[in-house]
């Protein structure tokens, strides 16, 4: 399906005139940062309030979460048409943000010096992750994004003593997925049996996860965003009498054939922002999305209690970042699940 940006225009539009209204701002450039902030970061309207005009240096959102010991450092670049294009030094002067907030010899607007104290308080207090991102209206051009890349395999980086994590970068596609394909929530599974594997750049984690662990952490109210890009969705539930989903619950329920599960179904094929393996036997995933499985999900979920403690189910999980959603079309389609 294509993307209707003329819609996300007008929806993005309608929420400015009210920021404008809210903030006292008075254009669309000036009220973008605290959309971006609350709209797409889920931050405070007040960590963008930095990026007024006049001297910001190009930080329009700065994040202090002392609670996390997390620091986010954001550029926003509004365009009416979301058409805006970046500048060449976009990336670089990104990546400079740090410097340029703890360096006491550089000044800005009110705002600016008012936040440059509790930021060099938290950096030399230390032990903070410091995250990157850049936002804008419009495209990220192919040699941008591979500067992003070949900055990403240097981190982490040392800043006085706290970590450069991650740097992330969000078009106008990303925005549109962000605002219309709602993130899942992040999930820890406990696996019986876990195998990482590096393919290139991109990192994919292989593991055996109880049936009765996907039936207690995949939720039901989660069903929508986790399914999001399954080619097939649940072709129904039991008393639909569906022959692959009963084939399933058959299976998972049985008394004898329960440890064969693993044998006779194809396995959860999914993509992700982030996995961490936590353990030998723990995992914790960041935005999980099923491509393929989404009837073995389901079907376990309506078997419920009946599932033996037996079933376990290959789970293949391929890291992609939240910037580069094209990667997914290279990810296995199986047919079937059983």
């Amino acid at each position: 399906m294509d993307k209707d940006y003329d819609n996300l225009e007008h929806r993005i539009k309608n929420k400015l005139d009210e920021i404008k209204e809210d903030k006292g701002t008075s254009t669309n450039d000036q009220s973008f940062g605290f959309w971006v902030a609350e709209e797409l970061l889920g931050m405070k309207s007040s960590d963008a309030e930095i990026g007024i005009p006049g001297h910001e240096h190009g930080i329009d959102i700065l994040r202090i979460d002392t609670e996390k010991r997390i620091i986010d450092i954001s550029q926003v670049k509004w365009s009416d048409n979301l058409q805006h294009n970046l500048g060449s030094n976009v990336i670089s002067k990104l990546m400079i943000g740090p410097t340029v907030l703890y360096d006491e010899d550089v000044h800005g607007n009110k705002e600016f010096e008012k936040r440059k104290e509790p930021f060099r308080d938290a950096i030399n207090t230390g032990g903070y992750s410091i995250n990157l991102q850049l936002v804008t209206a419009g495209k990220i051009t192919p040699d941008q994004m591979a500067e992003v890349k070949a900055l990403r395999k240097t981190l982490p980086q040392t800043f006085k003593g706290n970590k450069i994590n991650s740097i992330n970068c969000y078009s106008v596609d990303n925005i549109y997925d962000i605002i219309y394909h709602p993130k899942s929530p992040d999930i820890d599974l406990d696996c019986e049996e876990i195998m990482e594997y590096t393919n290139g750049s991109r990192r994919d984690v292989f593991a055996i996860i109880k049936g009765v662990e996907l039936n207690k952490k995949l939720k039901q109210e989660d069903y929508i965003p986790l399914f999001e890009f399954n080619p097939r969705f649940s072709l129904g539930t039991p008393s639909d009498n569906t022959a692959i989903n009963v084939g399933i619950i058959k299976t998972a329920t049985d008394a004898d054939d329960s440890e064969n599960f693993l044998e006779y179904n194809n396995g959860i094929t999914s993509v992700c922002v982030s996995i961490k393996v936590k353990s030998s036997k723990s995992i914790h995933i960041e935005n999980l999305k099923v491509v393929n499985g989404c009837q073995t999900v389901v079907s376990l979920a309506d078997a419920g209690k009946d599932v033996h403690n037996n079933v376990t189910v290959l789970c293949k999980f391929y890291e992609i970042p939240d910037d580069d959603p094209s990667s997914i079309s290279a990810i296995p389609d199986e047919a079937g699940e059983e």
